[in-house]
């Protein structure tokens, strides 16, 4: 076997462009491997290995973002999104898929690994799903009228976290925490990469003056005659640039849904006030 090592100032792949970039080749007998030691990709470090094999190929990735700006990231990386904030993120990534002519989905449906996102202080200026619920939920007779035009002065938020794993091609969101400055949304789901189909339980809930007390002293929720926290249930579904928020049953968030919200606000299940319309109910 044999190695050669590269290095270049930039390269560039589907239109995205690494700055820098240094490669190993191994070259083995019936295989290669192709080492990323470094490869920045608007300031995110994608580094692992990949090694083709006669009939298959298999990768071990990990993706990293400690300390970047969230608008940098996304104008270097040209998404169809816009917003503010501090952002951090770490995705493992290992898997192995047959060699096939112009096709990756069977290497996509092999990928699994662990997802972790978070964001601070910053405001959401243009995302699909955002869009989707908070157009849904300010159509509820409780909230209608009381969130401000998301398209002109954007989603202002303290924290945002996302976390799960990859498994079988499908991003498995096992926690999603948004704390927002207008209303607060939870979040379990999937979404399939190569069918590009998003499909997400959420929890939102809308905070008042009386209600935000009850966030921060439990106690009172039973004081105030078990007012409560208003939480409005979602389900999300589509494709990820369009996708549509729908009416959810209480019944049908689930046991994880209602644990994550109740861990953040501290409060039991039977002191949310869950808001559907009556068709729904």
């Amino acid at each position: 076997s044999c190695a050669t090592a590269y290095r270049s100032p930039r390269a560039t792949f589907e239109g995205f462009t690494w700055r820098p970039v240094a490669v190993e080749v191994r070259l083995q007998p019936e295989a290669f491997e192709i080492l990323l030691k470094e490869a920045d990709l608007c300031g995110v470090s994608t580094v692992g290995t990949v090694r083709v094999l006669p009939k298959e190929v298999s990768l071990d990735m990990e993706i990293l973002c400690e300390g970047k700006r969230v608008e940098n990231v996304i104008e270097c990386s040209r998404r169809d999104l816009d917003g503010t904030g501090d952002i951090d993120f770490r995705v493992n990534l290992s898997g192995t898929g047959p060699i096939r002519t112009g096709s990756t989905e069977d290497l996509l449906r092999s990928l699994q690994g662990d997802f972790e996102l978070s964001c601070l202080n910053g405001v959401f200026l243009e995302y699909p799903t955002l869009t989707a619920i908070l157009s849904f939920v300010n159509t509820t007779e409780i909230l209608r009228g009381r969130i401000p035009d998301y398209k002109t002065e954007g989603f202002p938020y303290n924290s945002f976290l996302v976390r799960g794993v990859l498994k079988e091609g499908s991003l498995k969101l096992e926690e999603g925490v948004l704390d927002g400055t207008i209303l607060d949304i939870y979040a379990v789901g999937e979404y399939d990469i190569a069918q590009d189909m998003l499909d997400v339980r959420m929890l939102v809930s809308a905070f008042q003056t009386v209600e935000f007390v009850v966030s921060k002293i439990p106690l009172i929720s039973y004081l105030l005659g078990g007012r409560g926290i208003t939480a409005v249930p979602v389900r999300v579904r589509g494709p990820l640039n369009n996708p549509r928020a729908t009416p959810l049953s209480p019944t049908a968030l689930g046991e994880n849904l209602v644990e994550i919200a109740g861990r953040k606000l501290r409060l039991p299940y039977k002191a949310f006030r869950f808001v559907v319309p009556k068709d729904e109910k």
